[in-house]
């Protein structure tokens, strides 16, 4: 958890098009929970309107913190005014994650433990049921 990785992603321009958003989801593969959705707007990547032929590689950088298990990448072109797909790959790449640490959950928040000196003798408590 928490290795830096890229993941570049490139789309084929078919038909003039402009007002695009492109997303990176990841998906845990056992229940379909969505882990991660983020979505770029084509104005933060610097894109103005695409041409046919044109080819575009968004690449996306992210840090995997999350807990064991089997996750996959989705990723797509979405336009704007109609909110529908103009290009989608699911998945588009897969995401293995092995460590012993968690058994629940889905983020890693890298806890860590440690026992911590003190001076003061500790107070000992006592339980007592009542009948």
């Amino acid at each position: 958890p928490g290795t830096p990785l890229r993941m570049a992603v490139t789309f084929a321009v078919s038909q003039a098009i402009d007002d695009l958003s492109f997303a990176f989801r990841l998906i845990r593969a056992t229940d379909q929970l969505t882990v991660y959705d983020g979505h770029f707007s084509d104005e933060e990547l610097g894109l103005a309107s695409l041409s046919p032929g044109q080819r575009v590689t968004v690449e996306y950088s992210f840090r995997a913190n999350v807990t064991r298990g089997q996750y996959y990448f989705d990723v797509f072109a979405c336009y704007n005014p109609t909110q529908r797909f103009v290009a989608r790959l699911r998945p588009a790449g897969h995401l293995t994650i092995a460590e012993t640490r968690t058994w629940g959950g889905v983020a890693d928040l890298a806890v860590s433990a440690a026992l911590q000196e003190s001076n003061h003798r500790a107070a000992s408590a006592r339980v007592v049921a009542v009948m």
